[in-house]
């Protein structure tokens, strides 16, 4: 089924007239295959490292999904970090396209899941590869990342006999500058990293092409930004935010902080006056990882 929304899609997207169509098509033009990574992709596909400080076989497993067109380098500090305490990390960053295709997005999510409970990860170190035995799952999501966790949080309700496991084992939700829908665009055009004015009429041009596929891909978003809004994971949280991010509106990260904490979920906030988006931990590197340890011992994750 998801195959054919993709498929159908895709063509409403080529087929579809809309303002400055050919800007968009030139930006992505180096993914028409639709798949990620290609050589000259944005993002990067699962990746899995294991910590040397940390030689249990319960494992503390932290999945790292980077912001839209991150590249594994911009992710070394947070990885380092997350090593260093003890903690496997599984991440990957998406492309423009999974975000135009929810589907897609989806369908990557439901990977990472099935990764996130150890099916097809092994410690080479251990004696014939032994299977992963995860104790502990950590969601840690930067931008469009929140979108990724909706879309990840529709599939574990879809299909209950296949993630509960999953679920079951969340034991932190962490979010880095996630944008509402209305940010999307905007996230998307930055990403490709043209500047000015391109990225506004690419910022534009998504805004129509969801508009014309409002059944689509527009349906897509809405149903992981209500997922996401009404989430079932009742795991405590972290949010970095800035009232400065043009792209992260803090007014609806303090929105969907207000339901969760209305649900139950212990949230804290850690948020900045005029920090660029996702750029909190680049800047004030010692208040955003001080945090994070904080937030992590505060609830028995981490123990040095």
């Amino acid at each position: 089924m998801l195959n054919r929304i993709s498929n159908k899609t895709r063509l409403s997207f080529y087929h579809t007239s809309f303002p400055y169509k050919h800007h968009i098509l030139k930006a992505l033009y180096h993914n028409k295959d639709f798949n990620m990574p290609t050589p000259r992709s944005i993002g990067f596909d699962l990746k899995f490292q294991t910590s040397g400080y940390n030689t249990s076989r319960q494992r503390k497993l932290v999945v790292l999904a980077g912001w839209l067109g991150a590249k594994e380098r911009q992710m070394k500090s947070y990885l380092s970090f997350y090593h260093k305490s003890g903690f496997d990390t599984l991440y990957f960053a998406v492309g423009p396209l999974q975000v135009l295709y929810p589907d897609r997005a989806y369908s990557q999510m439901e990977r990472v899941l099935d990764a996130a409970t150890g099916k097809g990860l092994v410690i080479d170190a251990f004696p014939q590869g032994e299977i992963l035995d995860i104790e502990s799952l950590i969601f840690h999501h930067f931008s469009v990342g929140g979108f990724l966790y909706g879309q990840a949080l529709r599939a574990i309700a879809d299909q209950p006999d296949r993630f509960s496991k999953t679920k079951q084992l969340i034991r932190a939700q962490i979010f880095d500058s996630p944008p509402d829908i209305r940010g999307i665009p905007a996230g998307l055009a930055r990403s490709l990293g043209v500047g000015s004015p391109i990225d506004k009429i690419i910022e534009y041009s998504v805004r129509a092409f969801l508009k014309f596929n409002e059944s689509t891909s527009g349906a897509g978003y809405k149903a992981s930004s209500n997922a996401f809004h009404s989430n079932s994971v009742p795991a405590p949280s972290l949010w970095f935010y800035s009232k400065g991010d043009p792209v992260a509106d803090w007014q609806d990260c303090a929105a969907v902080i207000e339901k969760w904490r209305a649900k139950g979920i212990e949230v804290e906030e850690c948020v900045w006056s005029d920090t660029p988006h996702i750029q909190h931990a680049r800047l004030d590197p010692d208040r955003y990882f001080g945090t994070l340890a904080s937030f992590l011992r505060k609830n028995c994750l981490l123990t040095n």
